[in-house]
């Protein structure tokens, strides 16, 4: 499974230390300052890959400051390949863009 995350750097800072991914195969790509996170994630235990509604990964972040109103992490790109690489659905993405609020 592959997906972006964008934020605003000004107003958050994403934590990738403090961040845990629940996959055999863990590629998480930030360079300080920039505005994505790139996650790539597989499962190669079962033939299956990740199940339905299962935690894939808790990425963290830390607002930089109190006074702003809100701010938003945004999922971009979102999407999966079988173990041959043919690209599969993503079933029933629930949510794209989280609110942060102060």
């Amino acid at each position: 499974m592959e997906f972006v995350i964008e934020i605003d750097p000004s107003k958050i800072s994403f934590l990738p230390d403090n961040s845990k991914e629940y996959s055999d195969v863990n590629v998480v790509k930030y360079d300080e300052g920039s505005d994505k996170v790139y996650y790539t994630l597989g499962i190669y235990n079962k033939q299956t890959g990740f199940e339905k509604d299962q935690l894939i990964a808790n990425p963290y972040f830390l607002t930089k400051s109190a006074s702003f109103n809100t701010s938003y992490i945004t999922i971009l790109s979102a999407s999966a390949k079988s173990f041959d690489g043919e690209t599969i659905e993503i079933v029933e993405t629930s949510q794209t863009k989280v609110v942060i609020l102060e």
